[in-house]
């Protein structure tokens, strides 16, 4: 069994162990598989920790249109995991471009302030 190859990345800071819980209840309820790797973040004036949280085209859960499906699953999970985690945004990684989903009214970054 196949599928084509279309990984997605989301990456977020927050606490792991709630990461994996959340992320093991949205692939149960929506037939997709994950994985979910700590990761630290480095950045000007700190760090801190998180997840890497990897989605594919597992052919298991063969999608229509698995690019499109895949980039709205991450885009889905991320804002879910940042409302559930208190965080303000996360990154939805493709092969084609970095999204940055965040739920500051604004829509922008403390550089752009």
């Amino acid at each position: 069994m196949s599928a084509p190859s279309y990984p997605v990345t989301i990456w977020i800071a927050g606490d792991l162990d709630n990461i994996r819980s959340y992320v093991r209840v949205w692939c149960h309820t929506h037939n997709i598989c994950a994985t979910v790797t700590a990761t630290e973040f480095f950045y000007v004036g700190g760090s801190e920790t998180g997840a890497r949280i990897g989605l594919a085209h597992y052919p298991r859960f063969e999608l229509k249109s698995f690019e499109n499906e895949l980039d709205t699953t991450a885009k889905s999970l991320a804002s879910a995991l940042i409302i559930d985690g208190c965080q303000t945004s996360a990154l939805v990684e493709t092969r084609s471009e970095s999204i940055w989903v965040t739920n500051r009214p604004d829509g922008k970054s403390p550089t752009e302030q």
